[in-house]
C-alpha cells in the first residue's frame, strides 16, 4: 500500500501547487470592479497575483491571456483590469485570427488594440511580414514602423525585403515607405526615397509595377499602367508605352463581369510610329450579354489602322499570322426544336494582295432540328436565311445583293434487321438574289436526294492478361454509307459570296468505317476505370459522275475515288496523346496533306513535350506549299523551370519563331530570362516577379 499512499501525496501536492493559478483566474476574470456585460480576460500563468488596490493582475511564467478573439503570451504580463492596458515582457506573442505580432516588449490596450511593440515583428493575413525596432499599432489593421523591414517572404531568411527608416502599413490598403532600399538576400540593390506598395487581397486602384525591356526593332521600352478598380464588377487600365525607336504609345483597357455569362472588355492602343511615320492604332473588344426573353447577345469589334499592325507589333505568333480580321454581332434565341439568329459581320482577308472586305448587314436565320411530322413516320427540318451581302475590293464594290434562302428536308428513318438504320431524305434549295452581275434579280432552284445507311455498333471484347493494369479491351466498329444526288444548275449568273452560292452537282457515295477501342484499367484502390484508347476513322468518296464521264479521257483519265482520309486519336495512357489526320492519293500514291499533333506529359509534372507537323503538297489550285513543324516542352527541376518552343518552315528552310525561357522560382519571388528569335528580329527579356508586388520586366 506504500505506492498508493505515495500517489495520494503527489495528487494533494499537485492540487495545492496549482491552486493559486486557478484562484487567480477566477478572481481576475470576475473581480469586484468588473462591469455588467463586460468580456472577461481569462488568464493562465504559473504565478498569478491580483493587486486589488491598483486593479492590476500580474502573471509570471508562461503567461497566457485570452480576451475575445485575442491571445497574448509572454514571460511576464501586467494587466490593468480597469483600463485594459497590458505590459508584456519576454517572448511576447499576440495572435488575433491569422495575424501575429511578436516582440521583446509590448505596451498595448487589449480592448482598443492600440499600442507599441519594441524590437518586434509581425505577419498579416494578406501574406506580408514586417519587423522593426519600434512598431506602433495605431489601429486594428494599421502600423507605424521605425527602422524596419517589409516583405512577402517567409522568415528567417527572406529572398527579398524592403529596409526602411519609416514605414506605414495599412492592411487592405497600402504600405508607405520612406528612405528605403530593396534587398535581395540581404544585399541592397536599389534605393528609393519614397514608395507606395499595395497590401491587399482584393482588387484595388493604383499604379502597376513598371515594365522594362529591349528589342532590336523597338529599342528600349518602358511601360507603366494605372489600374482603376471602379467597383466589384468593372475596372479600367490606362497605360503609357515608351519605345526608343518607335515612339510613345498609349493604351486603354476596360472590363466588366456582371455574371459568368454577362461580361465584356475593350482594348485600345495608339502610337505615332517613328519608324513608319504613321499614326497607328488598334481597337479590339467583345461582350457577351444575356437579354430579356432568353436572348443571348455577342458583339466583337476588331479594327486597326493598317494591315501590318499585328505582323509588326503583336507578340503572339498566332496573332502575327492570323489570316482574317473580323468584327461581328449576334443575337440568338433558342427553343427546344428551333433556333433564331440575327447576326452581321465585317471581315477582311489579310493575305490578299489587294484589300478585300466582305460584310453581311445583317443576316437572319431561322433553323430547326429534325422533328416528327405529326403522327407520321416522317421527320422534317429546315434552314432559312435572309441576308444583305457586299464585297469591296480596294475602293470598289464588286458584289452587292440581298439573298433569301429556304432549304427544307424531309426524311424517313427506317430501322431494318440487325441494327442497320436506313434513312432516305429529300431536300430543296430555293434561293433568291435581288441583284446579279447582269443587274437583274434571279431565283435558283435546286433539290438533293440522300440515302444514308448507318450500321450497328458491333463490338468484341478481348482479355489482356499480362498487360499491366489493362484488364480488357473493347473494340467497337460501325460503318456509314451515304448516297447523294444533286443535279447540275447554272450558277454563273449569281454572285459567289460564300459556299451557299455554289452548290456543286453531286452524284456520289460517301463511306466511312470507325474503329473505337476502350480500355478497362485496374486502379490502385482496386476500382476500375474505362478510358478511350484509340479512335481510327477511314473515309472516302466515290464519284459516280466521274466514273461515267466520257469526255477528255485521253488527257484526263477517270479518277472517281477521292483521297483516302485517315483520322486517328491515340491515347494509350493519360499522359500521352497523338492526333493524326492525312489525305492519301490512291492513284499517284502520295500523301497530299498531313496534320499531326502530339503531347507527352510526365505524371509527376516534372517535364512535358509537344510537337506538330503541317504539310500540304504544292498542287493546283494551291499556290504555295505548306511544310511546317513545331515543337515545345518544359522541364521543372525545382527551383528551376525551362520552357521552349520552336517553329520552323521546312519548305523555305527558315525559322519562324524560337522561344526560350529560364525561370528561377523562390517562395516569394521569381526571375525569368527570355529570348525570342524571329527572322530579322530578336527580343530579350529579364523579368522579376515579387509576391505581393507584381512583375518587373518585359519579355520583349
Amino acid at each position: 500500500m506504500k505506492w498508493l499512499k505515495l500517489l495520494l501525496i503527489i495528487c494533494v501536492w499537485s492540487a495545492l501547487a496549482f491552486s493559486p493559478a486557478i484562484a487567480g483566474v477566477e478572481n481576475a476574470s470576475r473581480h469586484e470592479g468588473m462591469k455588467e456585460g463586460e468580456v472577461p480576460a481569462i488568464i493562465h500563468a504559473k504565478i498569478l497575483d491580483y493587486q486589488k488596490v491598483r486593479n492590476v493582475i500580474i502573471g509570471e511564467g508562461y503567461v497566457d491571456i485570452y480576451y475575445g478573439t485575442m491571445r497574448l503570451q509572454a514571460d511576464r504580463v501586467e494587466l490593468n483590469t480597469e483600463t485594459k492596458q497590458v505590459t508584456a515582457q519576454g517572448n511576447a506573442i499576440l495572435d488575433e485570427g491569422t495575424n501575429r505580432l511578436t516582440g521583446e516588449r509590448m505596451d498595448l490596450n487589449i480592448e482598443t488594440k492600440i499600442g507599441t511593440i519594441y524590437r518586434g515583428a509581425g505577419y498579416v493575413e494578406a501574406g506580408y511580414y514586417f519587423s522593426g525596432d519600434i512598431i506602433e499599432r495605431i489601429g486594428s489593421d494599421e502600423y507605424l514602423i521605425t527602422n524596419g523591414t517589409y516583405t512577402s517572404c517567409e522568415p528567417p531568411a527572406p529572398g527579398w525585403q524592403f529596409k526602411a527608416k519609416k514605414c506605414r502599413i495599412h492592411v487592405e490598403n497600402y504600405a508607405y515607405l520612406t528612405d528605403f532600399t530593396m534587398n535581395i538576400k540581404d544585399v541592397p540593390v536599389l534605393y528609393f526615397p519614397y514608395g507606395v506598395f499595395p497590401i491587399k487581397t482584393k482588387r484595388s486602384s493604383g499604379f502597376l509595377i513598371p515594365r522594362l525591356g529591349y528589342s532590336n526593332t523597338d529599342g528600349f521600352m518602358f511601360k507603366e499602367k494605372y489600374f482603376w478598380a471602379i467597383n466589384d464588377w468593372s475596372d479600367m487600365t490606362f497605360g503609357i508605352d515608351y519605345n526608343g525607336k518607335r515612339g510613345v504609345g498609349e493604351n486603354f483597357e476596360g472590363r466588366y463581369a456582371l455574371t459568368g455569362r454577362d461580361n465584356g472588355q475593350i482594348n485600345m492602343y495608339h502610337i505615332r510610329d517613328q519608324i513608319t511615320l504613321q499614326e497607328r492604332w488598334q481597337v479590339q473588344g467583345n461582350t457577351n450579354q444575356q437579354m430579356p426573353g432568353g436572348v443571348s447577345g455577342i458583339f466583337r469589334l476588331d479594327t486597326f489602322s493598317d494591315r501590318q499592325f499585328d505582323r509588326q507589333l503583336a507578340d503572339d505568333l498566332a496573332v502575327r499570322n492570323r489570316q482574317e480580321q473580323e468584327s461581328y454581332f449576334s443575337f440568338t434565341k433558342n427553343w427546344d426544336s428551333y433556333n433564331l439568329n440575327l447576326w452581321g459581320n465585317y471581315a477582311q482577308d489579310l493575305y490578299q494582295t489587294q484589300k478585300t472586305i466582305q460584310q453581311r448587314m445583317p443576316e437572319l436565320n431561322f433553323n430547326s432540328i429534325p422533328q416528327r411530322l405529326g403522327e407520321s413516320p416522317f421527320f422534317v427540318e429546315w434552314e432559312t436565311a435572309m441576308a444583305a451581302l457586299e464585297t469591296r475590293t480596294g475602293h470598289e464594290i464588286t458584289q452587292r445583293t440581298q439573298r433569301a434562302n429556304f432549304h427544307p428536308r424531309l426524311s424517313l428513318p427506317w430501322t431494318i434487321r440487325e441494327g442497320w438504320v436506313f434513312t432516305p431524305s429529300a431536300g430543296r434549295w430555293d434561293t433568291w438574289y435581288s441583284d446579279t452581275p447582269q443587274g437583274d434579280s434571279v431565283t435558283r432552284n435546286l433539290y438533293d436526294l440522300k440515302l444514308a445507311m448507318d450500321g450497328p455498333q458491333t463490338y468484341r471484347i478481348y482479355d489482356t492478361p499480362g498487360w499491366g493494369s489493362l484488364q480488357r479491351v473493347k473494340h467497337l466498329f460501325y460503318p456509314n454509307i451515304t448516297y447523294t444526288y444533286i443535279p447540275y444548275a447554272d450558277q454563273a449568273k449569281i454572285y459567289n459570296f460564300d459556299q451557299l452560292d455554289r452548290v456543286n452537282p453531286a452524284y456520289k457515295i460517301d463511306y466511312s468505317l470507325t474503329n473505337h477501342f476502350l480500355g478497362k484499367f485496374l486502379q490502385e484502390d482496386s476500382s476500375t476505370q474505362i478510358r478511350d484508347m484509340l479512335t481510327l476513322t477511314l473515309s472516302q468518296t466515290f464519284d459516280l459522275a466521274e466514273e461515267r464521264r466520257m469526255v477528255d479521257l485521253n488527257t484526263r483519265p477517270r479518277r472517281p475515288f477521292s483521297d483516302l482520309k485517315v483520322d486517328v486519336e491515340f491515347k494509350p495512357v493519360p499522359a500521352f496523346r497523338i492526333d493524326y489526320e492525312s489525305f492519301y492519293n490512291v492513284y499517284d500514291h502520295y500523301i497530299d496533306r498531313v496534320n499531326i499533333d502530339a503531347w507527352l506529359n510526365d505524371p509527376k509534372q516534372i517535364w512535358a513535350l509537344n510537337g506538330g507537323w503541317r504539310y500540304a503538297k504544292l498542287i493546283a489550285p494551291r499556290t504555295s506549299r505548306t511544310d511546317m513543324v513545331n515543337a515545345g516542352g518544359s522541364l521543372r527541376l525545382a527551383p528551376w523551370t525551362l520552357n521552349g518552343s520552336f517553329n520552323y518552315n521546312l519548305w523555305d528552310k527558315q525559322r519562324v519563331e524560337v522561344r526560350a525561357e529560364l525561370i528561377y522560382t523562390s517562395q516569394c519571388w521569381s526571375v525569368s530570362l527570355t529570348h525570342v528569335s524571329r527572322p530579322a528580329e530578336d527580343e530579350f527579356g529579364l523579368m522579376f516577379s515579387f509576391k505581393g508586388l507584381g512583375t518587373v520586366g518585359q519579355a520583349k
